[in-house]
């Protein structure tokens, strides 16, 4: 499993932070899958470690999501605005 710490995260695009999402929950249900059928310590391990990543990956989609509709509220606000002149005119 390949970590990424969060600074990583923040310098990723969108589309690769959706991606390993996907990517990582898939893995954690094969993992859980496979911790079924036989139990061994280092899968769970694994497991846990996955867990941990998922959440971090998760926390920086969730917090680009609301960052996105709040700068599309913002947009919305600014075009509602009467125009004004930096000098005050």
């Amino acid at each position: 499993m390949n970590k990424h710490n969060t600074d990583d995260l923040k310098m990723m695009q969108d589309n690769d932070i959706e991606y390993l999402l996907k990517s990582v929950k898939r893995d954690i249900y094969r993992l859980e899958k496979n911790l079924r059928r036989s139990y061994s310590k280092h899968s769970q391990s694994e497991l846990s470690l996955m867990q941990i990543e998922y959440c971090y990956i998760k926390r920086e989609h969730d917090t680009r999501i609301v960052r996105q509709q709040k700068h599309m509220e913002y947009l919305k606000s600014i075009q509602r605005r009467p125009y004004r002149r930096m000098n005050g005119v």
